[in-house]
């Protein structure tokens, strides 16, 4: 199980950078050829068995544009290498490379759990993450509500955000929350105003 948690974060990771990626070009007013670009990847159709090239726009491009915006943090770099970082260690899920696939061997006799593994350091770590991936859902919903000038229900999430953050400081401690993921906070900076 916490193989398919994985791999739908890493999915996730990437849907959230990709709508902060178009919110911000649309909130700064400074959408660029990289943003057209994606766009036409994006809604590019796919027919049958024809192999279509689909000239997606890197990552690293995306991460790059978001961190360097106006609503960049202090660390811009370091936002980026994060990123990089996150999305390589979730990479390991989708692709099945051998350090995720062997984390599913151990026990008394030794085997492999395909059946899930609850009761392990890994369950209590996806756990523990949880709250972040609910967080960064949350910053993705107060990016449309702006981009779409509903300033009522930007408001609105904004201040459900608030409250968020708030029950999962009091339940781990604000250090745990931000210095575990201090990319997080780079981009977002219109939205905790």
């Amino acid at each position: 199980m916490y193989k398919k948690l994985g791999a739908l974060q890493r999915m996730l990771d990437e849907f959230n950078e990709d709508i902060q990626f178009l919110s911000l070009g649309v909130i700064y007013s400074d959408l660029s050829e990289l943003h057209k670009r994606y766009l036409e990847a994006f809604y590019m159709e796919e027919f049958g068995c024809e192999k279509t090239e689909r000239p997606m726009i890197p990552c690293q491009k995306i991460r790059a544009y978001i961190a360097n915006s106006q609503a960049r943090g202090p660390n811009p770099y370091g936002a980026i290498k994060a990123g990089k970082e996150v999305s390589n260690i979730y990479s390991g899920f989708v692709h099945g490379v051998s350090p995720h696939i062997m984390d599913m061997y151990g026990g008394q006799p030794p085997k492999f759990h395909v059946r899930g593994m609850l009761g392990t350091l890994r369950i209590i770590e996806h756990e523990e993450d949880l709250w972040n991936y609910a967080y960064r859902g949350i910053l993705s919903c107060v990016f449309a509500a702006k981009v779409f000038g509903h300033e009522k229900m930007f408001n609105c999430i904004r201040d459900y955000r608030d409250e968020f953050v708030e029950y999962w400081k009091d339940k781990y401690g604000e250090n745990k929350i931000w210095h575990r993921y201090p990319g997080n906070l780079v981009t977002i900076r219109f939205a905790l105003s």
